[in-house]
């Protein structure tokens, strides 16, 4: 029994228990689930964040690690899903909307263009509190459209040996320099956990 895959992998108690189910129900089938989607999100405090460029640049950075989960799983997502909750105190709303892409992108630039395009048309002007992004309808990023005029293959490259210093060297090892701003939340989310403080 503890030479069996399952057994390697989540244990010997586990196994037999998949076992005995297999010999009472010789119909049950095991379907191991795929990830739907990849998404990252900041609680802000709403006082902090009130300018449109401020908040830019937090969307940006969760772009950023959207991206980077989805390259590290080999996947790429054609919807972006942007969740933004705003409140001044007196008045509050919740914004969630979705853009299809033509094609499926893991490309930074990409995917905050898209998530640009979505905050531009639906923000309603009051103080960030709440900010997600999401990238769903996922497909290998083994296939990609080619294209003359582009260079997506060499900005994939590029982002991936981003993704290679960061992993070896933490997070702080390389960003972006609006990162470095007082709105960016880069530096903050680098430190942390889970959201929580190492």
């Amino acid at each position: 029994m503890a030479a069996c895959p399952i057994a390697k992998k989540y244990g010997v108690t586990t196994a037999s228990r998949v076992f005995e189910a297999l010999a009472i129900c010789k119909d049950l089938v095991i379907i191991k689930p795929r990830m739907q989607r990849f998404s990252h999100d900041k609680t802000l405090r709403a006082s902090l964040y009130t300018r449109r460029e401020d908040i830019e640049v937090v969307l940006l950075e969760l772009c950023i690690e959207v991206c980077r989960r989805a390259r590290r799983l080999g996947v790429q997502g054609r919807v972006v899903s942007l969740g933004m909750g705003e409140t001044d105190g007196k008045r509050a709303n919740s914004i969630n909307r979705q853009l299809t892409l033509t094609n499926p992108t893991s490309l930074t630039q990409e995917l905050s263009e898209a998530v640009m395009r979505l905050f531009n048309e639906y923000w309603q002007g009051l103080p960030a509190s709440h900010l997600m992004i999401a990238l769903n309808q996922l497909s290998s990023d083994r296939v990609q459209q080619l294209d003359l005029f582009d260079n997506r293959h060499k900005i994939f490259e590029l982002e991936k040996t981003t993704d290679a210093i960061k992993d070896r060297f933490g997070d702080m090892a390389i960003m972006r320099a609006s990162s470095m701003l007082e709105a960016g939340v880069a530096r903050e989310r680098a430190g942390q956990i889970g959201g929580h403080y190492k």
